[in-house]
């Protein structure tokens, strides 16, 4: 066995990755947490997360 499965993709790749409905599905989740924290928390708390999460994205490369 050379690591592959009976479609020819590889056991550890995520099934979903880089598509279009990964991309879809975390953009929705997106939208539903931050409405709800600008609901809960305020304007503020969700502008402070938002730049947080930004500046670790990019740090990620």
């Amino acid at each position: 066995m050379d690591g592959r499965d009976r479609d020819g993709g590889w056991w550890d790749e995520p099934v979903l990755e880089g598509t279009w409905y990964n991309r879809l599905v975390a953009a929705v989740v997106g939208v539903a947490v931050a409405t709800t924290l600008w609901t809960l928390a305020g304007p503020a708390t969700v502008l402070l997360l938002a730049g947080l999460i930004s500046v670790w994205v990019g740090r990620r490369g």
